[in-house]
């Protein structure tokens, strides 16, 4: 009998006449592998996730891909420990991993991307859930994947990590090529995530998911001093301070001190001079990744903000905010002096200096 995999056969030891048997993707979840649709006993073995029927001399070893899939059914840290184990030989991580023939078997079910293995899935699954099961045990920082976990537990230990992957454009080296795949698009300004509900765009998946919030109304994020709940959890970290006043990041130049890290490398900046972020139209540089995208829109004309009360739109978040008051007469700046209020801050400090220039 002869197993084909698209140009790939496998042929057994059989004398009887040769029989073609194509292997089509069944359309079902990889994650939910019973023991009910899968019959391990039979001598007939029909496979009812990859193939239709498996060849006498493959069914040991694929019987033993589903007991472990059976295994695993539910909790990914047991896949992922499994591939670990199967990945010490190349040859044993293709068999175990579902790579048959290098053929994309498990699609996701929130982006319709696919995937060699379930391994490499379940990976991605985490950029959509935000699922990070590996935690720090000195900061508490979690992680999705193990192995980001042990680099980053080498800024605790001391141990330097080799950046061996580096910019072609502004010469910034890496560690990963994940983290220089996302920091090139800062450069070329590509944006590959686009957002189902709406026409924006995102250059990296993680910031996909956290705009998606948006649509959705997801808030994943809660308080523990009170019940409000948050789209980021860099937002809610902001709002701890308000009950806390826990700053634990202290500027290496000055006295100041910020709640987040990001914060205080930005902060640095200005003692530094350092613009790291280049447009990729002109010369000009930027301290922030906010600042560079905010200045694109200058080359691109992009106006992504669009007023809820009529047609018009910005380029900016803040313009849109401002222009909104228009319409809703909010004015949220008040003059500490006589307790009047304006509509936007400038308006504020021009009226505020009336005050100063008055005479006892």
């Amino acid at each position: 009998m002869e197993v084909r995999e698209k140009g790939h056969s496998l042929q057994s030891d059989s004398k009887q006449e040769s029989e073609s048997i194509e292997m089509p993707v069944a359309n079902m979840d990889p994650y939910k592998i019973t023991k009910q649709e899968i019959d391990l006993t039979s001598n007939d073995f029909e496979c009812h996730m990859e193939v239709k029927k498996v060849s006498h001399i493959l069914q040991t070893e694929h019987r033993h891909d589903h007991e472990m899939d059976v295994k695993v059914e539910n909790d990914p840290l047991q896949l992922e420990h499994k591939y670990e184990a199967d990945s010490r030989t190349t040859e044993v991580s293709k068999s175990k991993m579902g790579t048959y023939n290098g053929d994309k078997l498990y699609k996701c079910s929130h982006c319709g991307k696919r995937f060699t293995t379930k391994y490499y899935l379940v990976m991605h699954n985490r950029a959509h859930t935000g699922e990070k099961p590996y935690q720090c045990g000195n900061c508490n920082k979690s992680f999705a994947r193990k192995q980001v976990l042990i680099k980053h537990q080498k800024i605790h230990t001391g141990e330097k990590l080799e950046k061996l992957h580096q910019c072609s454009h502004c010469g910034k080296r890496f560690s990963r090529t994940d983290h220089l795949a996302n920091h090139m698009r800062t450069h070329t300004g590509e944006k590959p995530h686009q957002c189902s509900y709406c026409d924006k765009s995102f250059t990296q998946v993680g910031h996909l998911g956290i705009h998606m919030r948006i649509h959705t109304g997801e808030k994943p994020y809660q308080c523990t001093q009170c019940d409000k709940w948050f789209i980021q959890k860099g937002d809610m970290i902001k709002h701890k301070e308000k009950h806390t006043g826990e700053k634990p990041y202290q500027c290496s130049h000055c006295d100041k001190r910020f709640s987040q890290k990001g914060g205080m490398i930005t902060h640095i900046r200005t003692h530094t001079g350092e613009k790291p972020f280049q447009c990729n139209h002109c010369d000009k540089h930027f301290a922030q990744i906010s600042s560079q995208i905010k200045h694109l829109r200058t080359h691109s004309s992009e106006k992504p903000y669009q007023c809820n009360h009529c047609d018009k739109r910005f380029a900016e978040k803040g313009g849109m905010k401002r222009h909104t008051r228009t319409h809703t007469g909010e004015k949220p700046y008040q003059c500490s002096h006589c307790g009047k209020r304006y509509a936007y801050n400038c308006d504020l400090i021009k009226h505020s200096r009336t005050h100063i220039d008055e005479k006892p």
